[in-house]
This record gives structure tokens, C-alpha cells and sequence, in this order.
């Protein structure tokens, strides 16, 4: 039996991007528990918007949650009403530090990651 590695870990920097960019510091852990429950509640509360990859990066003042869907218009809506309300709902359900901001970006993809 041959030793498996995940495919995405090998082509880390030269195809595929980090999914997550900032520096951890001391409360490295707990950094790590909320990007995951920022992902967790995004896939289930835009299940039907087709999200193909949630990228989460962090400055000193400043977090910018960036989705990459097929279909934006789920996530914008009319008028950016539920942008303006799905970042109300992260601000809220996220125990953040009072010094840090939130920014929400969609981009449309073309094609499959998967291709």
C-alpha cells in the first residue's frame, strides 16, 4: 500500500492558493475555529447559491470573507439587500474583537475548479 496525500497540499503555491491568509499570533486556535464556523454557516445558509470556494483573509482591523459562486445573484439579491443582511447575521453570530470590521465580496466563476 502506497502512502496518499491529498492533491490540493501538493499543488499549495503553485496552482492552488491558501484558503485562508493571515498570521496567527497567540489566539492562533481560536482564529481557526471561527474561520471554520464562518465557512460552516455560509455553506449552510447559501446552500442554494453554489459556492465552489470560501477564501477568508485577515489584517489587524479587518476581515474580508471573499465567495466564489456560480450564481451571485442568489447571494447579492435584489438591490444587495441580502449582502447587507448576511453580513449583519456574520457580525452578529461571530464574537469578534470590537477593533475588527467585516467585508463580504462575491465573485462569479466560469467554469469548474474541478476541470
Amino acid at each position: 500500500m502506497g502512502q496518499k496525500t491529498n492533491p490540493i497540499g501538493n499543488r499549495l503555491g503553485y496552482i492552488h492558493g491558501w484558503e485562508s491568509n493571515w498570521y496567527g499570533g497567540n489566539d492562533y486556535k481560536d482564529k481557526i475555529v471561527e474561520d471554520d464556523q464562518i465557512r460552516r454557516y455560509l455553506n449552510a445558509r447559501l446552500a442554494k447559491a453554489s459556492i465552489a470556494k470560501i477564501i477568508i483573509e485577515r489584517t489587524l482591523k479587518l476581515v474580508t470573507v471573499t465567495i466564489n459562486t456560480a450564481r451571485p445573484g442568489v447571494i447579492i439579491g435584489k438591490g444587495g439587500q441580502e449582502v447587507d443582511k448576511l453580513k449583519e447575521e456574520l457580525e452578529i453570530d461571530e464574537e469578534r474583537d470590537s477593533n475588527q470590521h467585516l467585508r463580504s465580496k462575491t465573485s462569479r466563476i466560469r467554469r469548474s475548479l474541478g476541470c
